[in-house]
């Protein structure tokens, strides 16, 4: 396979729940995502709907 071959057949498979994130975890990320941003002066940002 060459890396034009690679390219054209890569994919990706994600499979999602219809279950909610408990308020808990989501905070936890936060905080973890905060302490990221301070740390290596980026802007990441966690977006639930």
């Amino acid at each position: 396979m060459t890396l034009q071959e690679a390219i054209v057949a890569r994919h990706s498979v994600r499979q999602y729940m219809e279950k909610p994130i408990e308020a808990e975890k989501i905070e936890e990320l936060k905080a973890l995502i905060d302490e990221c941003n301070r740390e290596g002066g980026t802007h990441l940002q966690l977006v639930t709907a």
